[in-house]
């Protein structure tokens, strides 16, 4: 998943920085979100004056590559939260159950597809088409279903806002190998996942998608 502007960041999904030492996962449970009311901001601080109560410290969840998942926002896709930039979208694809995750070339975690929100492009049109650049999977933007907003920030401190869609499919397309991503996975939630560390940021926000 991404949250920091480019310039911060080596090229690719933008918002994850180059790892300098082997990525240590720090959440200790990946699974069993805790969902918030849904027109709620849960997590530390606020968003668009929505109340929060937890601790101003406190975060959801926290991953690799120090990664920290800081608040979920359900309110309408129309009105994103003001206190923070929009500036990624990510999205939890499954099939038959099991959540479609890529390991990225260069920051070697297993992710949701997603990344950075073109100039001119929506963030509904952004998740569509890295989900079909990363994972080679072709859902339209208006079947995505939108989730809410994540408030994500990294050791830098910077803090940026990711819209979560989710959305099932029927058939898998044939996956290849890009710049990117090196190989997809459709992940039952409990089978270890090899070759790279698993982003528990981005296992927590797929689990505010359940159904």
């Amino acid at each position: 998943m991404a949250a920091e502007s480019a310039e911060q960041t080596a090229p690719g999904r933008t918002g994850h920085p180059e790892p300098t030492t082997p990525p240590v996962t720090r959440t200790a449970v990946p699974g069993a979100p805790r969902t918030a009311p849904d027109d709620a901001v849960s997590g530390s601080g606020n968003g668009s004056g929505a109340g929060s109560d937890t601790p101003a410290d406190a975060e959801l969840a926290s991953g690799p590559l120090g990664m920290r998942l800081l608040a979920f926002a359900r309110v309408p896709e129309e009105t994103p939260p003001s206190d923070h930039e929009l500036t990624y979208a990510i999205v939890a694809v499954r099939h038959r159950g099991r959540l479609l995750l890529v390991r990225e070339r260069h920051r070697q975690c297993w992710e949701l597809p997603g990344g950075g929100i073109d100039p001119g492009e929506t963030a509904r049109e952004a998740a569509a088409r890295e989900l079909m650049e990363e994972a080679g999977q072709r859902v339209p933007p208006g079947e995505l279903r939108f989730e809410g907003f994540a408030r994500t920030a990294l050791p830098s401190h910077l803090t940026r806002y990711g819209a979560l869609f989710s959305a099932d499919v029927a058939e898998p397309a044939e996956f290849t190998p890009n710049e990117e991503i090196i190989e997809i996975a459709w992940w039952n939630g409990s089978d270890p996942l090899t070759g790279a560390a698993l982003q528990t940021v981005d296992v927590y926000l797929a689990g505010l998608t359940a159904r």
